[in-house]
């Protein structure tokens, strides 16, 4: 806070004020960027369900993610029960996946922006990304590292 009340007569001038204002500032910042994130949010429209399903512990190495580079700029990024595919910071795709009965995570529900419409994100960023050990094999298949134990990942 600033150290004066609401009603003192110095409270709108900084230059009197007894403390940092820091909670002040940071909800300063946080207002602007949820402004910023209302404004460039991406108009969604829903495509097809796409996607390969994934295992276990393919989920859970995707849920650990990437950092683009300069080979492969998308990288995944997840919030919540939403999964992004950003490049340069913009969300590109929106998709969600659920468990089902087969034991195999599926695609659900996938949303493009109008950056990206119509090209299948997802599936080249499951083959040509950076996960590291792969999601994929060299043959296009899927990969199944036995050396990680999941119930011991932490994501």
């Amino acid at each position: 806070g600033i150290g004066l009340t609401a009603n003192d007569p110095h409270a709108h001038d900084p230059e009197h004020w007894k403390g940092k204002n820091w909670l002040g500032e940071i909800l300063t910042l946080l207002r602007e960027d949820i402004k910023y994130a209302i404004e460039n949010s991406p108009e969604w429209e829903r495509e097809e369900t796409i996607g390969e399903p994934l295992n276990n512990w393919q989920y859970k190495s995707f849920l650990q993610g990437y950092t683009p580079s300069w080979d492969f700029r998308y990288a995944p990024r997840n919030m919540g029960i939403w999964h992004y595919i950003t490049r340069s910071g913009h969300f590109v795709k929106k998709f969600r996946y659920e468990l089902k009965d087969d034991g195999l995570y599926h695609v659900i529900e996938h949303y493009t922006s109008d950056k990206e419409k119509g090209r299948d994100l997802l599936l080249e960023m499951l083959h040509e990304g950076y996960f590291n050990p792969p999601i994929w094999g060299d043959d296009n298949s899927l990969c199944n590292d036995s050396r990680i134990d999941i119930k011991k990942t932490t994501i």
